[in-house]
């Protein structure tokens, strides 16, 4: 049973990985704009009877003006109380660290406040 669990090197499928992962939102970015051109191309007769000025330069622009404010709210609101929460995580659970400090403050007579 344990040879079914047993884990294997094998050289640079880790690399590879780590790479397209860092990569992936790159060609998300791509698809995205590519998807969004389709839009406006599919639909621009149907957007210009509500909004004329809207050309396909400013329908990019509007986009990317978008989701940099979307990135700004992520980093602004979102990413603290995410790592809060992931930091919290990795204190309480099974942290062999967090073990080990809790054996050296109890040696030096230190209460842990968590």
């Amino acid at each position: 049973m344990n040879k079914l669990f047993n884990q294997h090197y094998i050289k640079g499928i880790g690399s590879f990985i780590n790479v397209l992962y860092l990569t992936s939102p790159l060609f998300g970015l791509a698809m995205y704009l590519v998807n969004a051109s389709t839009f406006y191309a599919v639909v621009s007769d149907k957007i210009a009877k509500y909004v004329p000025w809207l050309s396909f330069p400013l329908f990019i622009a509007l986009l990317i003006v978008s989701g940099l404010l979307l990135l700004f709210i992520f980093y602004k609101f979102v990413y603290p109380s995410y790592y809060a929460f992931l930091n919290r995580q990795t204190y309480i659970h099974q942290n062999p660290i967090q073990e080990d400090l809790k054996k050296i403050k109890e040696k030096l007579g230190i209460k842990d406040e968590l």
